[in-house]
């Protein structure tokens, strides 16, 4: 018994070691199925061996929680969302990462469970890790052999594959994205972000590349591993969205580290950098442009139940065209049917923005505490880039949130400006105007002042933004009819 355990061990860590062997850091462009040995041409021939990251149903870098809870919006939005394993038999290919080492995982709808078949390689082919153990496994050259003798041929347990899940739309090939590190466009805890372009129906698109950092001495593997969580979870959720001030999604590459996000490149960078730098030379109606823009792309967001949560000028970005986009989805969460707000915790808060509510051992976030943090992107803008309670202290700022008690907008700010502000900071989230409500609002007081061309806006002044557009073609309100109630509980 004791020398069947040393053999099965020692069988195990051959194993263990192969697939670390052929896995070890290598230059960016090694695949995943390139570092576990599959050949590139078919024996004795000339012609290419498909590669894994070619299949429609390799899915890359996908958590097991993530395969398991994709159901997640789609008891939300049922009409554009679907769980990814619903029948029985359906399957999908994964890869896992731990540290240094990659694992394939297929995944099998088994009834109301979802099997994680471990596949093996042992002397240059693949197998089903829990046969090893059997003593009956069937070794194939490629993956893709073992996936179509398993279509034809019953698992363990009289499980068969049925029905193979497609990647979604969003899940782009490693291959089709191109960057170079000397276009870095800025930097996170776990993220950089740079400049490149991806490859879609044969088109190259200029983008911006969000890319999670690779394991360090000063980030763990299971920092890692939530930050490449979180990314996916903010590429699920940008993929549903499409607004003309929503930051334009494009995809997710995640067949092989690094894990990169795709999205819209903003030329003109973030609005509170453009604001600090020449806000003093921005008029009040271009800066109510700015907000009027803000306010109708979360106006769309709340249509879609999405609860942004990090709404700050940082996380707005201006587009070549010179139009403001809100961006950065890393903390935001999907409102579930019939609730209004949610009680998660954020580990690192963006306080100076934080409603009354959120200031709590226990937060409660909701459509309304997004409705406040615009109150500090007006503060934002009209202090040319200044932050809410600049130079004070953490528990200060928070006492002060508590009870309402907000800093003043600067003298410059339009009257009927800092009366909306009023409206939105105050205790009690349900007499907070929705933004529609504040759309409107911002329409009617921008036809109320001095008018500006598009042309000459200062925001054209930014390298590679070049604004030709008024407002949007929505059907603006009467600029004598803004002096209406801002309570109320119109959607968005």
């Amino acid at each position: 018994m004791a020398s069947d355990m040393s053999r099965e061990s020692r069988e195990r860590r051959k194993t263990l070691e192969q697939v670390r062997s052929a896995t070890r850091s290598g230059p960016r462009t090694k695949s995943i199925s390139q570092v576990i040995s599959l050949p590139p041409k078919r024996p004795g021939g000339t012609q290419r061996r498909r590669n894994i990251e070619e299949e429609p149903w390799y899915h890359g870098l996908r958590t097991r929680d993530d395969v398991a809870c994709y159901c997640l919006l789609s008891s939300i939005l049922p009409s554009r969302n679907s769980p990814l394993l619903r029948e029985t038999g359906d399957f999908l290919v994964r890869a896992s990462q731990s540290g240094d080492v990659y694992t394939l995982v297929l995944n099998v709808k088994n009834g109301a469970e979802i099997d994680n078949l471990t596949i093996s390689v042992v002397d240059g082919q693949f197998t089903l890790h829990y046969l090893l153990d059997k003593g009956n496994a069937v070794k194939f050259p490629t993956v893709a052999h073992l996936i179509k003798y398993y279509r034809k041929h019953r698992l363990p347990n009289d499980r068969r594959l049925v029905k193979p899940v497609k990647r979604p739309w969003w899940l782009l090939r490693h291959a089709a994205v191109k960057y170079d590190e000397s276009g870095k466009l800025g930097s996170g805890n776990f993220c950089d972000v740079f400049r490149g372009k991806v490859t879609i129906d044969n088109n190259e698109v200029d983008v911006a590349i969000k890319i999670c950092h690779p394991p360090t001495q000063d980030i763990s593997a299971a920092e890692l591993l939530e930050a490449r969580t979180s990314m996916i979870k903010e590429a699920k959720l940008m993929a549903e969205y499409k607004d003309a001030n929503v930051i334009k999604f494009y995809g997710v590459a995640c067949d092989r580290p690094p894990l990169m996000i795709l999205m819209e490149l903003c030329a003109g960078g973030s609005m509170d950098n453009h604001l600090r730098n020449r806000g003093k030379n921005i008029s009040a109606t271009e800066k109510l442009i700015y907000l009027y823009e803000i306010s109708c792309g979360m106006r769309y967001l709340h249509s879609m139940n999405c609860v942004h949560r990090d709404l700050a000028a940082r996380n707005c970005l201006i587009s070549s065209e010179g139009v403001i986009k809100v961006a950065d989805f890393g903390l935001s969460v999907i409102l579930e049917q019939g609730h209004t707000m949610c009680r998660t915790i954020i580990k690192e808060a963006p306080i100076r923005w934080f409603a009354p509510e959120c200031c709590y051992k226990e937060p409660s976030f909701s459509k309304k505490t997004d409705v406040w943090a615009f109150g500090s992107v007006m503060f934002e803008v009209f202090s040319n880039g200044s932050k809410p309670f600049l130079d004070v202290k953490d528990q200060a700022i928070i006492k002060a949130i508590r009870r309402a008690e907000m800093p003043d907008p600067p003298s410059e700010t339009p009257a009927e400006a800092t009366n909306l502000l009023k409206k939105i900071w105050v205790l009690n989230p349900d007499e907070r105007p929705s933004f529609n409500g504040i759309g409107k609002h911002l329409r009617g007081l921008i036809q109320l002042l001095p008018q500006i061309e598009p042309g000459d806006m200062v925001v054209n002044q930014l390298k590679g933004v070049k604004r030709t557009v008024k407002l949007d073609r929505r059907t603006p309100r009467s600029p004598f009819s803004y002096h209406f109630s801002l309570r109320g509980t119109s959607p968005g």
